[in-house]
């Protein structure tokens, strides 16, 4: 009896001192049994998480034109107040379907992707798929995600193609395109008073060359002047 007992206090030290390690760094999600309780192979005792998250995204066939291993990129997580930086590890190599669950869909699990683009090349945008724009999926790890990122989160992907300082930039929405080219309304005075203020103002066409588009503003290269008064379209209701 004294030999049982002597077994079983040294089993119990053996189990005290015992560490279990996990096959990979990450997180624990959930413990699935009790303490005391006997493990089950149909279920896992303890589920996992890496500790180091992706973003996907996809991209069209401009902006991948574009893209170089290497290249830097912001991520940006709204719902977290987070941002972190990352690389390009590898280019996309394949198309992704419309309507397939590998397509990211705006405003849950994926991401956007930001930046600003040539419009030289930009025919090739709306290659293949049935007629349909090819986008392409893009992955970017996050090795050291930041505080508060969790899977499944929605991130903005941010990508500088190119840039510029010092440079003449309208909205989008203000330029207007048609078979003689592109051109914006440009408010000119068509009425001045005798004491030199403008009476009556009218649009007109000014045809414009246009460099880098981003989201938010796009160069004019000629056409505009500074301080023209550009007319924008009215806001939708």
């Amino acid at each position: 009896m004294a030999e049982a007992q002597r077994r079983k206090d040294q089993a119990q030290r053996a189990v005290a001192a015992s560490t279990i390690t996990a096959p990979a760094a990450g997180f624990v999600e959930s413990v699935n049994t009790a303490v005391g309780a006997d493990p089950s192979c149909e279920e896992p005792v303890v589920v996992l998480r890496a500790d180091e998250l992706q973003v996907e995204s996809s991209i069209d066939a401009a902006t991948l034109a574009k893209l170089r291993v290497g290249q830097q990129a912001l991520v940006t997580v709204p719902d977290a107040r987070a941002r972190g930086m990352t690389a390009l590890e590898g280019l996309p190599t394949s198309a992704v379907t419309p309507g397939s669950r590998d397509q990211p869909v705006s405003g849950e699990a994926g991401s956007d992707v930001l930046g600003a683009y040539s419009r030289e090349g930009e025919g090739d945008r709306t290659a293949g798929l049935g007629g349909q724009a090819a986008r392409y999926l893009m992955e970017l790890r996050l090795p050291v995600p930041p505080a508060g990122v969790l899977p499944g989160i929605r991130a903005e992907v941010t990508l500088t193609l190119d840039s510029r300082d010092h440079v003449l930039a309208v909205p989008p929405s203000a330029i207007h395109h048609d078979r003689e080219g592109d051109y914006v309304l440009v408010l000119q005075c068509d009425d001045i008073e005798e004491s030199g203020e403008c009476r009556k103002s009218v649009p007109v066409r000014t045809t414009v060359r246009l460099g880098l588009a981003g989201d938010r503003l796009t160069e004019v290269i000629s056409g505009l002047a500074e301080n023209d008064s550009v007319i924008l379209p009215a806001p939708e209701k």
